[in-house]
């Protein structure tokens, strides 16, 4: 049994308090036939959450039709290091996502048409491994880090999806993205 100085940090640390007086306000507020049904929605949190670049081609539309908790990122001054934060950070305020959807693009590059180039940010890109230089791999790296975050911030059953055309558009795309799903 903990301690009740243990269970007041835990307490604090999560903020239960807080999240279960917010649920009963909501609740009281709606007035709603269902108040246990609508404090458990409160307290689980968004199911979905959507990651996404801001550089994603008609950003207008796409985010028009997203219907669950969505994020932003910029993409042109963000870092791996920021993306984890980013992600942290929503679990931290609503526990733990079903799926995560992340979404970026590097848009058109003739470059990738041997290989692949995948790219998270503006500085945070990968290409084909077969032919990575030291930087390349500290990307690969990096990317790795970013992916395990997402993966981290899903329940045991969650799904992360990978919305990048040019991940997928090669065999060696492909086999990266083999290897991030063995390493998260």
């Amino acid at each position: 049994m903990p301690s009740t100085e243990s269970t007041k940090e835990y307490l604090e640390k999560h903020q239960i308090a807080a999240k279960v007086q917010a649920a009963i306000s909501d609740a009281v507020q709606s007035q709603t036939d269902d108040p246990c049904g609508m404090m458990a929605a409160k307290l689980h949190g968004p199911d979905r959450l959507v990651l996404y670049a801001s550089n994603i081609p008609d950003r207008a539309n796409f985010t028009s039709v997203i219907k669950c908790q969505k994020i932003e990122y910029d993409y042109d001054t963000q870092t791996a290091d920021g993306l984890i934060e980013l992600i942290e950070c929503a679990v931290s305020n609503y526990g733990l996502f079903r799926s995560i959807a992340f979404a970026c693009t590097a848009g058109k590059d003739a470059g990738a048409t041997q290989g692949y180039k995948w790219s998270l940010t503006a500085s945070l890109v990968v290409g084909d491994e077969s032919a990575l230089a030291d930087k390349e791999q500290h990307e690969a790296q990096q990317v790795r880090r970013v992916m395990q975050a997402l993966g981290h911030a899903v329940v045991p059953e969650g799904r992360v999806d990978l919305l990048s055309c040019e991940l997928l558009g090669t065999p060696a795309g492909k086999a990266f993205f083999e290897l991030i799903q063995q390493e998260t």
